[in-house]
């Protein structure tokens, strides 16, 4: 079980990224700008995050698992044609939301 202290010690990577907003918030902002008055660097430099966000996903094309279409970059959610009045390079990765 996901509240089980088990769960939350193990390292299983892609799978248990147990977190809260704010640092979730801050990781997605380290993807494309520095942080901290330029303390912390940002991780990837422009042309990488232009890359991660370009669909690999044929349009239209239905996700197997969970029967709508879906579209993925290099390992993240891309949301052109979803989201398409907040812009074109609208990415994150959806997770498990569980309120205990």
């Amino acid at each position: 079980c996901i509240t089980d202290n088990r769960y939350h010690q193990a390292e299983i990577p892609g799978v248990n990224g147990i977190t809260n907003a704010r640092s979730v918030a801050r990781f997605y902002a380290s993807l494309v700008e520095d942080l901290d008055n330029r303390q912390q660097k940002r991780l990837l430099n422009e042309d990488i995050m232009k890359k991660a966000t370009i669909s690999n996903t044929p349009e239209n094309d239905i996700d197997l698992v969970r029967g709508y279409p879906n579209a993925f970059a290099m390992g993240l959610q891309v949301f052109d044609n979803d989201l398409k009045p907040f812009g074109s390079e609208i990415f994150d990765h959806e997770g498990l939301f569980i309120n205990y």
